[in-house]
Order: C-alpha cells, then structure tokens, then sequence
C-alpha cells in the first residue's frame, strides 16, 4: 500500500511541475487547504490535516518549498480565480474551469447527514423544516445542494418575526 501511494505521489508530482515553473519564487509554491477537519486543522497555531499534510510532503519531495494556509472554502476559490494561490486539493467544481487546471481526481466520498442522537433521516424530504449546516460556497451533492438551496431561501425569505428555522 505505502508503494502505491508513493507512487502515486510521483506520478502525481511529475504532471503538476510544469505549472509551477511559471512561479515568481520558483521555489515556493502557495497552497490553501480548505479549513474542514479532517482536510485542514487549525488548533491554536499548529496547522495540520489530511490535505495539508499530503500538499507538503507532496512538494517537499519534489524540491520545492510548501507556503501553506488553512483557509475557509469561498476564499479558496477567489485565490483560485485571481490566481493569487498555485495548488489547492479540492473536488472539481465546474466554476472554476477557466482558472485551473485539474490534474488528478480525488476518491469519491459519499455524502452523508449527521443529526442529534435518537434523529433519523429516512430521505432528503426528512430534512424539511430543520436546521442544516452546509459548507458555504461547496456543492458536494448534485442531490443535496439543490434541496440545501431550497430552504435555504426559504428561510431568508421569511421575515424576522417568522424566525428562520
């Protein structure tokens, strides 16, 4: 298993190095880890994560040096687009297309839905009139994040009085 993923590593490694050669500093690449355990950490001032650590040692092994952040998803995507970062490791998003190029694709995760002990969801339809929490500007789930923009307007469109649920 280390051999393949070592591998991999290389492999992986060996078709990012042109995209960093146009790099001001050409030994320091800028990376943004997004800040969602267990990708990107941050405890007091240790950064740490499955992302964070693998974009290291990733360019550590490669000769170059890792400036990077832990930062919300949103700003993440605007550093994309403004080009103001080199490497991130994120899902494919269509709305970034024109700014980056993908190089390898992620493992499919599988999306799930956590609730307060004694909860159960059977379907998305259970989920109406709850309180959900979804990451800002991500959409994990071409099922999910409509049903998450849908109460989500619907609880902006009710007024303060009503209260948002």
């Amino acid at each position: 298993m280390y051999r393949f993923r070592r591998y991999w590593l290389s492999l992986f490694l060996l078709s990012i190095m042109p995209a960093f050669a146009a790099a001001a500093d050409k030994n320091t690449i800028e990376v943004r880890t997004i800040g969602f355990p267990p990708y990107g950490i941050t405890t007091g001032n240790r950064l740490s994560g499955i992302y964070f650590d693998v974009a290291n040692i990733l360019l550590r092994e490669s000769g170059y040096i890792s400036h990077n952040r832990v930062s919300p998803y949103a700003r993440i995507i605007k550093e994309m687009k403004s080009g103001d970062i080199d490497l991130t490791i994120m899902f494919r998003y269509p709305e970034l297309e024109d700014y980056v190029d993908y190089v390898a694709p992620l493992p499919s995760l599988k999306t799930v839905v956590i609730g307060l002990k004694g909860t159960h969801f059977a379907d998305l339809d259970s989920l109406s009139g709850k309180k959900i929490a979804y990451l800002r500007g991500a959409k994990f789930s071409d099922v999910i994040y409509p049903c998450y923009l849908k109460m989500l307007c619907q609880a902006l469109a009710r007024t303060p009085e009503q209260g948002a649920t």
